[in-house]
């Protein structure tokens, strides 16, 4: 069910979904990155 973000509380720091999404985020970028290198890689190819 969704929930309305002014009723939520402020989640805590330590809370486990932060550190999942941060997680998610961190691996984005990685592969965003590897994307890149290589997409330079097949150009030099």
């Amino acid at each position: 069910r969704p929930v309305s973000p002014i009723r939520t509380a402020p989640r805590s720091e330590t809370d486990p979904r932060d550190n999942m999404i941060r997680k998610l985020k961190e691996d984005l970028i990685v592969a965003r990155g590897r994307e890149k290198e290589l997409a330079i890689l097949e150009n030099y190819l």
